[in-house]
Parts: structure tokens; C-alpha cells; sequence
């Protein structure tokens, strides 16, 4: 929204009850009232101050990504992974040519510190309008722009997609009216995902085993979902899924381990919210599978001897 010079005056979001397996939620709003939480999908129509509209697509999802469009009247461009591509000519099927932009300045240290630049430059632009005055391509009022229309897309769903106001903080007049304004969405206690009453020896390595389950599940199901896939995978890209299937073989006992660990905590408290996403995670990563010695390397095994 900042690149455009526009500010956001409406967001209508329609409420989503798909939840995202094996993250910490709650039971959906049609029970509990908890909307999905950050790992699930969240996206938004925005209306901007010159009646164009921002479709956001936030969540952290399958699908996640910091790909950027912007379709104007006269021109077009599409940002992924780096590469700009621009449609020239006011016509969708016109001339349409990559692009090569350069970061002025302190350019690779902003590509190194992730998200695009978008961690590095923030905090740079920050500290150079403290230290020097120069002043930063946004300011406070910039910022509650982009956050208010996060809040109160979460706000329309609760609504059931009702549109609503996105406040223009500049104005003293709409500050006194939402001075007052101390709405939020009901979300997860992260204190009280177990019982009061749980046994600290078996939750209390909760947050350890799920940092080390995510990149082991993640290779369980690039692995296996990439052996289903492997006889339409492009001819160059072959040997990634072959690599993964090598590291799943190679990483079997760590694997099955973790899975364990989860387990344990899992039968403690199944019907914790801590529980339950254990318990989707593991299903997510194929358990019993995994857990099955035999099968799972004799699978491994044959898939890697068929692309000798």
C-alpha cells in the first residue's frame, strides 16, 4: 500500500473457518469464538483513497509468499523471488519484459537480512531519521495506516465481512472518536494450552519439540509428496526430490524420535489445544508410516534404486 501514495479507508474480510493443521487454535468461531489463528489464512479486500482496491492474501499457509501485483491502468508488474516482470502497452497480452531494479545504497546488507529487505530497511529508515533527521519514506501515520487495516479486516470477519472503516489518524476528529475504541478479537490464553494441573516433566519441552518438528514434517512431506509427483517434475528439478528422499532415509532415526516426543506429550492431553496440534502435526507427517521402519526405508529405498 505505501508504493502506491494511497491510504486505505475500507477492508471487508469474510470470515475464514478452515483452520490450519497443527498450529495451536482453537476449537472455530462457530464454537468458541476463537477466529484461525496467525498460521491460518486471513485474506482481505481493502478499498484505497482513489476507489482502487489491495487484495491481500496474509496467512501462513502452503502458499505463503511475499509475491506483490499491481495492476494499473496503463502498465503492469508482477514481483516474485526477486524478479520483476512488467506488462507495457495498457493491454494484458502486451509487450512484457523483465526487469533488473538496483537497491541503492546499503542494498546487500537489506537482501541479507531477509523478507525482501523489508526487515533491513525499516529499521534502517528508523534510526536514520532519529540520528540525522533525514526524513523516512513513511512516518507514524503511514504505519497505523498498514496496521488499522489489519485490525479491522479481523474486525469485518467477526463481522461477518461487514466493511469497515479504516480511521485516518491524521485527522484529530476520527482520533477522538476511536479514543475510546478497545475492541479486540478473542484469542488463545498461550499460558493455558494444558491443563492447570499438567505435569510440567512431560509439557515442559512443548515449545523444543515443536521447533524440531517443523523442519522434520516439512521433509517428511516434500519427500513423500515429491515421490507421487516425481514422474511429472521437470527433468532438471528431478534431483531436488531425489536429495530430499535421500535426506528423509538419512534422517529416519531423528525423525522417529521427535515423533515420539510427540507423542508422549500428546497422550498426556489430547484434548488440549497443545494436544491437538500434536496430534495434527503427527498425522500431518505420516506416523504410523514414519514409525514402521521397514516400509518407510523399503519405500525410500525402492523409489532411490528406480531413478539409478
Amino acid at each position: 500500500m505505501v508504493a502506491t501514495g494511497l491510504r486505505p479507508e475500507k477492508v471487508t474480510a469474510f470470515p475464514e473457518d478452515v483452520l490450519n493443521i497443527g498450529c495451536v487454535h482453537g476449537k472455530g468461531r462457530k464454537v468458541d469464538g476463537i477466529m484461525p489463528n496467525l498460521g491460518a489464512f486471513c485474506p482481505s479486500l481493502i478499498q484505497m483513497s482513489n476507489g482502487s482496491i489491495v487484495r491481500n492474501l496474509m496467512g501462513g499457509t502452503t502458499a505463503d509468499s511475499r509475491m506483490r501485483r499491481f495492476f494499473g491502468t496503463k502498465a503492469s508488474t508482477f514481483i516474485h523471488d526477486g524478479v520483476m516482470t512488467l506488462k507495457l502497452g495498457a493491454d494484458g497480452s502486451a509487450l512484457t519484459l523483465e526487469m533488473a531494479p538496483q537497491w541503492e545504497g546499503m542494498g546487500k546488507e537489506a537482501d541479507e537480512a531477509g523478507h525482501g529487505g523489508g526487515d533491513f530497511w525499516e529499521l534502517y529508515y528508523f534510526a536514520r531519521q532519529i540520528l540525522t533527521g533525514e526524513k523516512a519514506p513513511w512516518d507514524i501515520y503511514a504505519a497505523a495506516d498498514v496496521t488499522l487495516a489489519g485490525i479491522q479486516a479481523l474486525r469485518s470477519a467477526v463481522h461477518e465481512g461487514t466493511p469497515m472503516e479504516v480511521p485516518d489518524f491524521r485527522k484529530k476528529e476520527v482520533r477522538d472518536r476511536y479514543r475510546n475504541d478497545d475492541w479486540q478479537a478473542k484469542h488463545i490464553d498461550p499460558e493455558r494450552i494444558f491443563p492447570d494441573d499438567q505435569d510440567i516433566s512431560i509439557t515442559g519441552n512443548f515449545s523444543t519439540v515443536c521447533k524440531d518438528m517443523i523442519p522434520l514434517i516439512k521433509l517428511v512431506r516434500c519427500a513423500l509428496d515429491g515421490m507421487k509427483v516425481y514422474p511429472f517434475v521437470k527433468p532438471e528439478q528431478k534431483f531436488i526430490v531425489i536429495d530430499h528422499v535421500k535426506e528423509l532415509r538419512s534422517k529416519l532415526p531423528e525423525v522417529t524420535a521427535c515423533y515420539k516426543r510427540m507423542r508422549k506429550i500428546a497422550d498426556a492431553y489430547p484434548e488440549s489445544q497443545g494436544g491437538i496440534a500434536l496430534l495434527e502435526k503427527l498425522d500431518l507427517g505420516e506416523e504410523d508410516l514414519i514409525l514402521d521402519t521397514a516400509k518407510i526405508t523399503g519405500m525410500l529405498n525402492d523409489f532411490l534404486l528406480n531413478q539409478a
